[in-house]
């Protein structure tokens, strides 16, 4: 959790806003080698000079979420809006994307690009797939930075049936393997919760990869991502190591219990209560240098903030 190198840490000195190029009607067509998954329709119309193509993005899905508030404020004052981003993610931007496309470009991913470098040409060719005589702007260049303005909204709809829940994200990746929690903290957490009555609903989320299901918890892994919005807007708390869908988690204002490496920072506890929490979420980050906070010391804090808010309830 280095300072250095983080999207919001380092600034990019973006230079004034100007278009790389002007697509020409032939772009309309992909070249071969590129796979537009899914594209909404849209009406045949001129060309819309102030129409903007902003993609593709291949990025860490935390990362997206805040780069996604910045194209949400660039594209306010665009009638027509464009974005290529990894499929599913479309509800990511539903509020000002007229037209998705989604992409094919494999392999982890970097702050805004592919790590592997034989996704670099893939997804280069890929701004061929933008509609004819739209706008095009870089992400690398243009967003991505601190000193970029951003608009944040409230993610996901109010659903009765999770009112109660507690959501588990069981992180559980090869990439920084490091991060991921033992099964065996997870069931001992859930059983303590259960034991005093602070968990009857317990969900796990996440997609089917990436996250795992703990025993004799309701598996949503894998629902659209519209869906898991809705469950975490709902909760009465989500429960996981930092990672994207925690900070999902605070643009839902689903209140959270956090740790990750380095904890005790105040440069970490900052980042999760203000840049990271636009919306003033509550929060508890649990004091661990090295991703390995305890169980016990997650239960704590998971039961300390089930107090206060029945106390302001």
């Amino acid at each position: 959790m280095e300072s250095s190198g983080h999207p919001w840490d380092t600034a990019l000195n973006p230079q004034p806003m100007t278009p790389t190029r002007q697509l020409k009607p032939s772009a309309l067509s992909p070249p071969s080698d590129v796979m537009v998954v899914a594209r909404a329709a849209t009406p045949a119309r001129r060309a819309d000079p102030r129409a903007v193509y902003l993609g593709p993005v291949k990025a860490e899905f935390g990362h997206e979420l805040f780069l996604a508030a910045q194209l949400r404020h660039f594209a306010r004052s665009r009638p027509n809006v464009t974005v290529c981003s990894t499929p599913g993610r479309e509800a990511l931007y539903a509020d000002f994307c007229g037209n998705f496309i989604a992409h094919d470009i494999g392999g982890e991913a970097s702050i805004l690009w592919p790590i592997h470098a034989e996704n670099i040409p893939k997804a280069t060719r890929l701004r061929w797939a933008a509609p004819a005589g739209v706008e095009m702007f870089p992400l690398r260049e243009y967003f991505g930075g601190p000193q970029q303005p951003a608009e944040f909204i409230v993610y996901g709809q109010p659903d009765a049936e999770f009112k109660d829940a507690v959501v588990i994200h069981a992180r559980s990746r090869n990439h920084v393997h490091a991060r991921n929690w033992p099964i065996t903290n997870w069931l001992k957490l859930v059983e303590g919760l259960r034991e005093k009555k602070l968990a009857d609903h317990v969900v796990c989320i996440g997609s089917l990869g990436a996250a795992l299901c703990v025993p004799e918890c309701d598996d949503l892994r894998g629902l659209p991502l519209h869906r898991q919005m809705d469950v975490l807007r709902s909760a009465r708390m989500a429960i996981g190591p930092s990672s994207g869908p925690m900070h999902l988690a605070s643009l839902c204002k689903c209140p959270h219990v956090v740790w990750c490496g380095g904890a005790e920072h105040p440069m970490v506890i900052t980042r999760y209560k203000k840049p990271w929490n636009p919306h003033g979420t509550p929060v508890s980050i649990v004091p661990s240098t090295s991703w390995a906070a305890t169980p016990t010391a997650v239960y704590e804090a998971v039961a300390c903030m089930i107090e206060r808010k029945a106390d302001v309830a």
